[in-house]
């Protein structure tokens, strides 16, 4: 009777091992035959799949799972995050969330853009449309998916703030230029708007998002916002004229 017990437990307990294992197995050696990539506009889908899952074993069911319930990803150049989605046991998706470009510079005859984290993202032989041009920055050396390397984090955190809110407003800025004092210039179509380096470069922005609706940017003169008022009137400096036009 022991031993008839002692069987049917060993039984009992070997039968679900060898079946767990056989489904660890099966997991792991069932891989994605079709991966779809969604939301790339930069990278090609190759180099989606090739960064998102570096080595075969990762392609396989069983690893998809386990970095979905982990939630463990990859880094991914010029990518923020992604998302994986199991289709079918023979199909998974790849949803990226690409890295926005918000201002460029020339270096070395290529046209280098960065993020809003100041990292330099990608570059191309064509100035990028849609995002303004920044000059006046100082650094030794450009590394591609790196973060800039200005000296002065105050100059850059003020030209990330200002960049973002063109971002956010929509505003048609062309270009940005920074002074030897790292006061900020932004050139709209014939106009000059001068915001200077100070602690009210959001509040600055927010007041010309409304004023620039109501001002004929084709006048070359100067938008006067280097010091920050409460009212929200600003001057505006013809160019080559003494006459001045509040805004």
């Amino acid at each position: 009777m022991k031993k008839k017990i002692g069987i049917k437990t060993m039984i009992a307990i070997i039968i679900p091992l060898v079946l767990l294992t056989a489904a660890a197995v099966l997991f792991f050696v069932l891989h994605f035959q079709v991966i779809v990539v969604e939301g790339n506009e930069q990278l090609a889908q190759e180099t989606v799949i090739d960064q998102v899952f570096p080595s075969k074993l990762d392609r396989s069911l069983g690893m998809v799972l386990f970095h979905k319930l982990t939630n463990q990803k990859e880094t991914v150049a010029n990518v923020e995050t992604y998302d994986l989605e199991i289709v079918s046991w023979k199909e998974l998706k790849i949803t990226v969330y690409e890295k926005k470009k918000i201002g460029y510079f020339k270096y070395m005859g290529n046209y280098m853009y960065f993020d809003k984290d100041g990292v330099v993202i990608g570059s191309s032989s064509e100035a990028p449309e849609k995002i303004p041009e920044v000059r006046g920055l100082h650094f030794e050396y450009v590394v591609l998916n790196e973060k800039l390397p200005i000296q002065d984090p105050d100059v850059f955190s003020d030209l990330l703030a200002v960049t973002q809110m063109i971002d956010k407003y929509e505003m048609q800025v062309q270009r940005i230029q920074l002074s030897d004092t790292f006061a900020i210039t932004l050139i709209i179509d014939a106009a000059k708007v001068a915001l200077g380096n100070d602690d009210y470069l959001n509040e600055k922005m927010s007041d010309l998002h409304d004023i620039l609706p109501h001002m004929d940017t084709k006048k070359a003169g100067t938008l006067d916002m280097t010091v920050y008022q409460e009212d929200g009137e600003y001057t505006f400096q013809l160019e080559n004229s003494k006459k001045t036009e509040k805004k």
